[in-house]
């Protein structure tokens, strides 16, 4: 019976080859596209550089949308900066954010989506607001309430940031040099595109 342990089968010294080397270094990411993903962690905290309020996220691609158990093996981290003013930090003045955030509580849907309202958009020549059409005037009224529907969500997931925790969107990913990145957060997929197959999902 081999004995694992055996030191005689010690080798005097120890080899590798350059392939080891440069396995051993290669950072194992996703490859860029959209992907079906959940939102698994979501943690308020502040920068350290700028003093902004920042919702830091983990965010894991799904195999199969909607579906919790088919998880990934890793994690991207998402700062989703927030369009606050930090009154203890001299001169801090709100992100321009609101539109990043907006779109990100757009893309969860569900009971999220329902409390925040879309921007007024322009379909067929006439603005439309909630599925009616407002007029040219209305227009700064409108943008102004979905800031304000905006903010007192943002407010609440900075009390309770275990709101939207396993909530679930499509997030497109990009590489920025050594580190994966979300670039854009939908409900659905945009027309045209599709998710990565989950057999190319690493480079």
């Amino acid at each position: 019976m081999n004995n694992q342990n055996d030191q005689t089968d010690m080798p005097e010294e120890l080899s590798y080859t350059k392939d080891d080397v440069s396995k051993s270094v290669k950072q194992k990411r996703y490859k860029d596209g959209w992907y079906a993903a959940m939102i698994e962690t979501n943690t308020p905290k502040m920068s350290k550089n700028t003093g902004s309020f920042m919702l830091v996220q983990t965010i894991v691609p799904l195999k199969n949308a909607n579906d919790a158990s088919s998880k990934g093996p890793m994690v991207v981290f998402n700062n989703l900066t927030l369009p606050f003013a930090n009154p203890k930090v001299k001169d801090h003045t709100p992100p321009k954010t609101l539109g990043i955030c907006h779109s990100f509580l757009r893309s969860l849907g569900g009971e999220v989506a329902q409390n925040i309202p879309d921007f007024p958009k322009k379909e067929d020549g006439e603005f439309i607001y909630n599925g009616e059409g407002i007029s040219e005037s209305q227009l700064q009224e409108c943008r102004e309430e979905v800031a304000e529907f905006t903010m007192q969500y943002l407010q609440k997931l900075w009390k309770t940031p275990d709101l939207i925790e396993n909530y679930s969107c499509y997030v497109q990913l990009v590489q920025e040099g050594d580190y994966t990145k979300v670039k854009r957060f939908r409900s659905e997929l945009p027309e045209g595109e599709n998710t990565v197959p989950e057999e190319e999902w690493f480079e």
